[in-house]
């Protein structure tokens, strides 16, 4: 009798122990088409960020549930344990401070300054943002916004949490120039039919800037069990990147 009661135990363990390891990690990002983009009724999150992230998880051998935030409040959730982890997220001490980065990001990006149509600037090759109409617009908790803030001479304006907010108070002359990324651009001018509104000033005001998921140093918690995940992402990423993944996603959007 005993032993049937031992055996029943150990198999009511066992189960709580797979389920536990079956429950699907919880990622969260933003809004940012076309790297993320959620639906407005049923809230799942697409993009290209989005499926290389899901396959990058796979591959690796996790499920994931994965929500859309505001990007204060997902780095904040990272940061606490209550998400595995988070993308897209380009590197910052303080993120360091908190979470685990691959070595691979899932893209390396660059950022452009929008002005409206026909407004005078002194853009050039010198990147002086103190020549551009002021105050410069960026999505708060953004690391752009952080790059802005470093710039001699630069405003920066950050009550808004999405390019698309920046975008349409651009347009309704209640902005004078924007910070966005470029891809990112290209889906806000064909949402908001901007094409013939704006300038777009080159050259970039940052290139080369990579975009990670981060992986919270409380996830499974221990730091060891976030540098594990971290590895095999990067892992994953690599073998994607070899198949052409991300190129063969990006023409779906």
């Amino acid at each position: 009798m005993m032993k049937a009661v031992f055996v029943a135990a150990a198999a009511a363990m066992l189960s709580i122990a797979v389920s536990a390891q079956a429950a699907p990690l919880r990622v969260c990002t933003t809004d940012w088409p076309p790297f993320t983009m959620t639906d407005t009724v049923s809230k799942a999150v697409t993009g290209t960020h989005t499926e290389l992230t899901a396959a990058a998880f796979k591959k690796a051998g996790y499920d994931v549930q994965i929500d859309s935030l505001a990007w204060e409040r997902c780095l904040k959730d990272v940061e606490t344990g209550d998400y595995d982890a988070a993308y897209s997220a380009s590197f910052k001490d303080e993120r360091a401070a908190y979470s685990i980065y691959p070595k691979r990001p899932l893209q390396t990006l660059s950022y452009v300054m929008v002005v409206r149509k026909g407004t005078k600037h002194g853009w050039d090759a010198a990147k002086d943002g103190a020549k551009l109409p002021q105050p410069i617009a960026a999505p708060r908790g953004y690391s752009i916004t952080g790059d802005l803030k470093k710039m001699p001479g630069v405003t920066v304006e950050e009550s808004a949490i999405t390019d698309s907010q920046n975008i349409q108070k651009l347009l309704a002359g209640r902005l004078e120039t924007m910070a966005v990324e470029e891809t990112v651009l290209k889906a806000l001018i064909k949402r908001f039919d901007a094409a013939d509104k704006i300038d777009v000033l080159q050259p970039p005001v940052v290139s080369g800037k990579n975009y990670f998921i981060i992986v919270s140093k409380k996830h499974g918690g221990s730091e060891a069990a976030a540098s594990k995940l971290a590895g095999q992402l990067d892992a994953a990423i690599e073998q994607l990147d070899k198949e052409g993944f991300l190129a063969n996603v990006s023409a779906k959007y």
